[in-house]
């Protein structure tokens, strides 16, 4: 079995473990309820009062219908924010995730936090300091694309990245 469908199996059980079912996460958060990694109002005062990175940019990841598991042929491109976190550590990310419109409103917020969340935890998997990434879910709220067929929604099931420093 290749080695990277494995992992993302494996990113995909835990989160699944400790997001549960009904949980409904708006805002920004480090993707934990007790403050594991410290003071969260001073961390979400480093993204927020940051400034916006805007010499680079990436590719956002796009997620299969219903789905929060990294497809095998975005893990570069989730990669690629690693590298750059990795040789730029006074970097932090706000990985954001989006949905479709199909669905419910809670549901596609769940969904979209599972997705920031999985992205989250690959990058920390690869060894990027967990305090540097917060996740925050848009849910159906902010489409690339106004559409309503399936070019669209594969547009809009995506986690994108804000950069700051």
């Amino acid at each position: 079995m290749n080695t990277k469908y494995f992992f993302t199996i494996a990113i995909a059980i835990t989160l699944i473990a400790l997001t549960g079912c009904g949980r409904k996460t708006t805002g920004i958060n480090n993707g934990y309820e007790d403050d594991v990694f410290g003071n969260d109002i001073a961390m979400e005062a480093r993204f927020e009062n940051g400034t916006l990175v805007t010499e680079v940019s990436f590719s956002d990841i796009k997620f299969s219908y219903d789905s929060f598991i990294i497809p095998a042929n975005e893990v570069a491109d989730v990669e690629a924010v690693i590298d750059y976190m990795t040789a730029n550590p006074g970097i932090v990310v706000i990985c954001e995730g989006h949905c479709d419109e199909r669905g419910t409103t809670d549901y596609n917020l769940s969904l979209g936090e599972n997705r920031a969340q999985s992205v989250r935890a690959y990058m920390v998997n690869a060894g990027i300091n967990p305090t540097r990434i917060q996740t925050r879910s848009m849910g159906e709220d902010d489409p690339l694309d106004f559409g309503h067929n399936s070019s669209a929604w594969m547009n809009n099931r995506r986690v994108e990245f804000e950069l700051y420093r």
